[in-house]
């Protein structure tokens, strides 16, 4: 897995934030399946480490997935508590909004508010077009939930084909 080597890299060199982007892409590399202990043990870790860095923006990124992870564990109390930290971290980064639009548009998602998700998501994707990604992923979790299965299935079978039964 690319993942693995890229954290294995970063291991080797040390670098704060070169560690702390590689724990976020084998997070997301992880995200989805049914290694969620890995995941939640990787988010943590990434914690950890930009804390003792003191890197503003890469706490917010780490902040932010452990608010999927609670949204992925179905756990709105811990989602609502997560996304409050994402919150505090940007504010304490002073970053712009964009995370926490996305934050909240996946939460948006969680209470079935599919139309307020998608407007969130695209206002976030205009600020910062690199949360693209972000925003389809906001786009197919509602049409999936609108029953639009049809729209979504070329993308959704690798990822299905993973998901624990």
């Amino acid at each position: 897995m690319l993942a693995e080597e890229a954290l294995a890299m970063a291991r080797r060199l040390r670098g704060p934030v070169e560690l702390s982007m590689a724990l976020g892409a084998r997070f997301r590399s992880l995200l989805g399946t049914a290694r969620i202990q890995e995941c939640d043990a990787n988010s943590r870790e990434q914690i950890d480490l930009v804390q003792r860095a003191s890197h503003p923006r890469q706490a917010v990124l780490a902040a932010r997935n452990l608010a999927y992870l609670s949204l992925v564990r179905g756990d709105r109390r811990a989602f609502d508590r997560d996304h409050e930290v994402v919150r505090a971290a940007i504010e304490r980064a002073r970053a712009t909004a964009t995370y926490d639009s996305v934050t909240g548009a996946a939460g948006m998602l969680g209470s079935g508010r599919f139309a307020d998700a998608r407007a969130l998501a695209a206002q976030s994707r205009e600020m910062l077009g690199s949360v693209a990604l972000d925003f389809h992923a906001v786009v197919t979790a509602a049409r999936l939930e609108e029953g639009r299965l049809a729209e979504v299935a070329d993308a959704v079978e690798p990822f299905a084909a993973n998901m624990p039964r």
